[in-house]
């Protein structure tokens, strides 16, 4: 029994961790959503006082709380895309790949087929 639990300790402590890792972000979610909420009561206040400056105020702090929101849930994704086409050191590469197998006829097809559907379909199969 302690041989097997020794086994799996990694795994479970993972797991544990992942756990926590969720139940935090649920948490942070709802934290978030209640700020939300708050600033949409905070926001209804300045547009009933017509006080402009409190209004956009209050919007410009809704859609961070929104994009926080956003980051959070994972509808919303930051992440930088690169053009792997555009970019001069695959140029490079794709271009002494295919130096290097011009010799090998049906390499250089193979090889140059495989690059092509990669840049067409923007992913690699």
């Amino acid at each position: 029994m302690r041989y097997h639990l020794k086994e799996h300790l990694p795994e479970l402590l993972a797991l544990a961790r992942d756990a926590e890792r969720y139940a935090r972000a649920d948490s942070l979610l709802d934290r978030v959503e209640d700020l939300q909420r708050r600033t949409e009561e905070a926001l209804a206040k300045a547009e009933e006082s017509e006080n402009l400056f409190a209004t956009f105020r209050g919007i410009s702090e809704m859609r961070r709380n929104l994009e926080l929101i956003g980051e959070v849930t994972k509808e919303l994704n930051r992440t930088p895309t690169l053009n792997l086409t555009l970019n001069p050191e695959y140029i490079e590469l794709r271009t002494a790949i295919l130096a290097a197998v011009e010799p090998h006829p049906e390499a250089a097809a193979s090889i140059s087929r495989a690059m092509l559907e990669i840049e067409q379909n923007g992913h690699e199969r």
